[in-house]
């Protein structure tokens, strides 16, 4: 028996004598069992913390009554210790209890040892819904993790990126580098999903020289097994490709669409092929937007992705009717891309009602046109898309005066 826990329980037992309240009352009312409540107060089993808590505020003293001494039972368990405290910060943690949260934490971080732990209940705080608490815990590993190539480091900056990429994408570039510092020393589960949704984050910020470095990386790392993880090959692939074509590298963005053909998988080769009618239609051959538009009426789940894509095409040549059309094709498609609201099919999205804004001026539709451009300018400045704010801010002044003309 720890000393602390009999400690523990023989002040409970005489708080419990000097309150005059039977023990099976109390346990009743505090909805446990009674032998087990038996068991802690006579100090063979440790209590259980949410239980500790009822007892001291039905006894009549705060919640933390009890909690000074159970903090160093948790401390110096001698079975079960990291899932002590790992109960012990999360529960004062959402309790508000920050005195004894901040005191299990520095006992942690003093010791040097054990900082998976809070790593640990950071992670199940996100699943309880509690990002910004759990915020707090891998923000400690990261500030006090003395091995920089510590597992729990890497993890901890992951985490903490897939948090606050969501704030805004200056939050979520900078998460991003910083993650991209120690990525390798996350576990191999975890490896590459972590390179997925960093090179998402340079796509959705036109970092496209980021976004080369990173494929590049990441491909050269999977060369070795790219028929084992072909789609994931296949994903950096196209993300490549994607970069290439931006940086005007067409044939490059080409062979990134060959390598992915030699794989052999159907939905891999199909994939390819409507790239390389992304990597036309870049390089001028408008043409090749009927071959996608193909391509997504047969394959409908690929749809949301392209959109914006085709949309460009026919505006860049003054095409308003194709533009009209395109959008009768895939109603539903459109409003599943509008109803995801990450980072990446927000981009998507605003793009899109760019260009819905510009047919619409083309129609007369001015009302329309300026309350979509508002409603998108509102989310690229939220989401501090700086691209996308300037794009919207462009076509707003072009037709400003024909929209103020109309008004008046």
């Amino acid at each position: 028996m720890a000393v602390r826990n009999r400690v523990i329980a023989e002040r409970v037992q005489d708080a419990i004598e000097h309150s005059g309240l039977k023990k099976q009352h109390i346990a009743a009312n505090i909805g446990v069992n009674y032998k087990d409540f038996c068991r802690w107060v006579a100090g063979a089993r440790p209590f259980e913390i949410h239980a500790l808590v009822d007892v001291s505020e039905m006894l009549g003293f705060p919640k933390d009554y009890f909690l000074k001494d159970f903090l160093r039972d948790c401390w110096d368990a001698p079975r079960d210790k990291p899932q002590r405290i790992k109960e012990f910060l999360i529960y004062t943690k959402v309790e508000k209890l920050n005195e004894y949260t901040t005191g299990m934490t520095d006992l942690l971080l003093e010791s040097g040892k054990q900082l998976d732990i809070l790593v640990a209940a950071g992670i199940d705080l996100e699943k309880l819904g509690l990002p910004n608490d759990a915020l707090y815990f891998y923000d400690m590993v990261i500030d006090n993790e003395r091995n920089r190539l510590a597992e729990c480091l890497a993890l901890s900056y992951y985490r903490r990126f897939m948090i606050v990429r969501d704030w805004d994408m200056d939050y979520a570039f900078e998460a991003a580098t910083k993650l991209g510092e120690h990525v390798r020393s996350l576990p191999d589960d975890l490896l590459f999903e972590a390179y997925v949704n960093i090179t998402a984050v340079f796509y959705v910020l036109d970092k496209w020289d980021h976004l080369i470095k990173y494929g590049n990386e990441v491909c050269g790392m999977l060369e070795m097994t790219k028929k084992e993880n072909a789609r994931l090959y296949a994903k950096f692939m196209a993300h490549l490709g994607f970069a290439y074509r931006k940086k005007g590298l067409f044939s490059e963005a080409t062979e990134t669409e060959e390598k992915c053909r030699e794989l052999g998988d159907s939905q891999i080769s199909r994939w390819a092929d409507m790239n390389a009618c992304l990597t036309a239609i870049e390089a001028g051959k408008y043409d090749k937007t009927y071959e996608l538009i193909e391509f997504m009426k047969k394959y409908r789940e690929d749809a949301p992705n392209n959109l914006d894509h085709v949309l460009k095409a026919f505006h860049d040549q003054k095409n308003y009717q194709d533009m009209a059309w395109v959008l009768s094709l895939f109603p539903q498609e459109l409003k599943c891309l509008f109803e995801k609201r990450d980072p990446y099919h927000s981009k998507k999205s605003i793009r899109v009602k760019c260009y819905i804004a510009e047919l619409y001026f083309h129609d007369n539709r001015y009302t329309e046109a300026m309350d979509l451009l508002l409603e998108s300018l509102a989310t690229a400045k939220k989401l501090r898309l700086t691209n996308q704010v300037n794009e919207c801010a462009d076509i707003i002044f072009k037709n400003s005066k024909i929209f103020a003309a109309c008004v008046e």
